[in-house]
């Protein structure tokens, strides 16, 4: 299933309990159904109180990630916006071991190309806080309301290449072979939402209600459930679904230039 969010000054938001680690390697994910600007014309998809954050920038009619540098405290890169009312799986990746990366930006696992920097460039060191992520608004505050739709938040602490976007894309997270940081598929039937990465990071809800999932999730779930700690703590497992992964893709749609 997937979460609906008010938009506008709304105290709808999920907390990602006790999930605050940053690393200098990322790559997040989650499906996304766009109907209004949201809270103050800058509705969050997901926000760690500025460090790291992902919104969509009514100004700039853009979806915008930013990221917090010692020396560049407003760093933000921006990408134009997809369509509003269509269901949307929105990637980026970063890496900022330099200062010369930029993010890369992935709509339905299509590169989205070089990004329009503000606030820059980076200078200084990475930095970021303690605070949790926090998904269809931020915290402290609650007029960043997402409007809208959103459903399967995962996090790696690694950059996905464009091909694994691919994967993501089609198949989900359980098509991957690396553990995520965090996986909240967003079931939308329980308080707190699980996380299926096996690290219980659950997430805390406040208001949203449950609507239905993107299509495509169905697909991809209709194969066989797999819970990521099993898929982690059984070898067996692990390389049955490996090599059973290309008849698994198969059976879906690919995105063209993706995976072949």
């Amino acid at each position: 299933m997937a979460r609906d969010f008010a938009g506008g000054v709304s105290t709808d938001r999920i907390f990602l309990n006790s999930f605050t680690a940053h690393a200098a390697q990322r790559t997040y994910a989650l499906w996304v159904l766009r109907q209004s600007a949201g809270g103050g014309n800058f509705g969050r998809m997901f926000d760690k109180d500025n460090a790291e954050l992902l919104f969509q920038a009514n100004p700039t009619t853009s979806y915008t990630f930013g990221a917090r540098w010692s020396g560049a405290t407003g760093l933000q890169w921006y990408w134009a916006r997809p369509a509003q009312d269509v269901w949307v799986h929105v990637c980026v990746t970063y890496d900022n071991n330099s200062v010369s990366n930029d993010p890369k930006m992935y709509y339905d696992a299509v590169d989205q190309g070089a990004p329009t920097e503000e606030g820059g460039p980076p200078s200084g060191s990475p930095t970021t806080n303690a605070n949790v992520y926090v998904l269809g608004n931020r915290d402290p505050g609650t007029d960043r309301a997402w409007d809208g739709y959103l459903a399967e938040w995962v996090v790696y602490n690694r950059v996905l290449t464009p091909n694994e976007v691919g994967i993501l894309y089609v198949a989900g997270p359980s098509a991957l072979p690396y553990n995520p940081a965090h996986y909240l598929p967003t079931f939308g039937v329980t308080t707190p939402e699980p996380d299926w990465s096996g690290n219980g990071f659950i997430g805390q809800i406040t208001g949203t209600t449950r609507v239905d999932h993107p299509p495509r999730i169905s697909a991809y779930r209709a194969l066989p459930r797999l819970v990521w700690r099993d898929f982690q703590a059984n070898n067996n497992l692990r390389r049955s679904i490996r090599g059973t992964r290309g008849i698994y893709l198969r059976t879906l749609p690919a995105p063209d230039g993706v995976i072949s």
